[in-house]
């Protein structure tokens, strides 16, 4: 559900010359906030062209909002493991979410991966898709904080053998998880 917001609250009142709005949870609330970047910067005399940040003070207002952030590191691919896609299940609903290198003109985004959980306390299930196509499964994770998730790797080390009985063929190797 939504509900208006008066438009000086919500940042569509900025009549400046809009170059682009960036998002990231400025004051570490766990609420996204919003950077309107207009064309006069931050220190113009025309207050109307100064660029402005909008904090989220939803959570103040209601008292609810459990989130969720998750900052990736790639070690296989590229260290910022862009690419990778996110499944965070809630109950029956599936929330998705890919980490992607695309920012607005003359602005970055944050690059944490941000969930709104809502009133559940823990995701149920959270599948990451690193863009190299591992897949890692989190049960349970509790909610309300950020998490810095490393790619994992596992390497083959020393010798391995290979063997068949006739019926079976097996496999073994020395496996080293990073």
């Amino acid at each position: 559900t939504f509900r208006e917001i008066p438009p000086i609250a919500n940042g569509m009142a900025d009549r400046g010359a809009g170059r682009s709005v960036a998002r990231a949870d400025m004051n570490n609330d766990g609420l996204l906030d919003f950077y309107v970047q207009n064309n006069g910067g931050l220190f113009v005399s025309f207050p109307k062209d100064r660029s402005r940040l909008y904090v989220n003070v939803g959570k103040q207002r209601t008292g609810t909002g459990n989130w969720l952030e998750l900052d990736l590191e790639g070690r296989i691919g590229h260290p910022d493991a862009f690419g990778t896609r996110l499944d965070l299940t809630l109950g029956g609903v599936v929330l998705k979410r890919r980490l992607l290198g695309d920012s607005p003109c003359l602005a970055a985004n944050s690059r944490m991966i941000h969930f709104g959980l809502g009133t559940a306390t823990e995701a149920t299930l959270l599948t990451i898709h690193w863009h190299t196509g591992t897949v890692q499964t989190l049960r349970g994770v509790p909610a309300n904080q950020r998490i810095t998730l490393l790619e994992p790797t596992v390497t083959g080390e020393g010798g391995s053998s290979i063997s068949y009985n006739g019926s079976t063929l097996s496999l073994a190797v020395d496996v080293t998880n990073h």
